[in-house]
């Protein structure tokens, strides 16, 4: 547990064979509501962390508000739990309609399509490799959704709900004027790239990722809260470093379609990834799916802005560059 200001506090929350390590959980205690915001993983690990850093802080939960930044397991995988115990369940209408539902299988089925679409079939993948699915929360969700500038007040914070959609269709973070504080979920990472992927009914999620990204320099924040690793002073830095990642992998994609047209996973598959693995062939199942959906998000942004097309063989989705 670590004090970052007057009754706030952050709380990490690990997350078991995952990449990521932690969860940056931030705790804001008041005599007459609490804010936490996201849990991790549903996962006894996570649940024990959670539990602990609110015994040591006193938290009622009858007293707490949970605000979830976007849909991810290892950001609400113990929403429902939570929820049980007596906190009150806010967030993003958008991620929220979909976080509600999580629990249930039936709610999957269009990963299994992405699955279809991106050719990943033909490597044994199913919906049981991905640890949203296997770490999401148990039971529905009854979630009070939020709209972009809607207020929370806790002691002397008060924070306005900010759209950050991208790395999922509704991700929002919480911006603090008084402080300058944003907390940002998985928007912006100190050291490694959020992972950006293309959403079955949003169309172009990296030119949404892009454009939300700019604006927090409009923003101008003191300091930047992100969901994983560490905190962020230097938004600008990062903001720019960001950016020029993306121009970086846009071309690498557009060199993989010199020559001929290629499956989502083929793209992947070529594309240069900064992971413990000796090839494609040697990535865990869930980094195949990550990786391909990252090329997604970029194939369909290159094709937003009329560079390359796409055609559909049988249910596989293939690119090439446009003549």
């Amino acid at each position: 547990m670590q004090q970052l200001g007057k009754n706030f506090y952050m709380a990490n929350i690990p997350l078991p064979n995952s990449p990521l390590k932690n969860l940056n959980c931030y705790i804001f205690c008041d005599t007459k509501y609490n804010l936490v915001i996201d849990t991790g993983f549903n996962m006894p690990e996570c649940k024990q962390a959670l539990s602990d850093a609110a015994t040591e802080l006193g938290i009622d939960w009858h007293k707490t508000i949970l605000f979830i930044t976007h849909l991810h397991s290892d950001h609400c995988g113990l929403a429902s739990f939570i929820q049980k115990l007596g906190a009150k369940v806010l967030t993003g209408r958008v991620d929220g309609m979909r976080l509600s539902q999580m629990y249930d299988p039936e709610y999957w089925g269009f990963f299994e399509e992405m699955m279809r679409h991106y050719d990943l079939a033909k490597y044994g993948f199913t919906k049981n490799d991905h640890p949203g699915f296997r770490y999401r929360p148990a039971e529905y969700i009854d979630c009070e959704y939020l709209e972009i500038g809607s207020k929370i007040n806790t002691g002397e914070y008060e924070f306005t709900v900010f759209d950050l959609a991208g790395h999922t269709p509704g991700q929002v973070g919480l911006w603090e004027a008084k402080h300058k504080y944003l907390f940002c979920g998985d928007h912006i990472l100190a050291t490694i790239s959020p992972n950006i992927v293309e959403w079955t009914d949003v169309h172009d999620s990296l030119g949404i990722y892009l454009n939300n990204l700019r604006k927090v320099c409009d923003l101008a924040p003191s300091m930047v809260y992100p969901s994983h690793r560490a905190l962020i002073s230097d938004y600008q830095e990062r903001v720019n470093e960001l950016l020029a990642h993306h121009d970086e992998r846009l071309k690498e994609v557009m060199s993989i379609l010199d020559t001929q047209p290629h499956s989502v996973s083929d793209v992947a598959a070529r594309m240069t990834w900064d992971i413990r693995a000796k090839s494609w062939e040697d990535f865990p199942k869930g980094q195949k799916w990550f990786a391909s959906g990252e090329a997604a998000a970029h194939l369909e942004h290159l094709r937003a802005q009329g560079k390359v097309i796409r055609h559909l063989e049988g249910e596989i989705y293939f690119y090439s560059k446009k003549q």
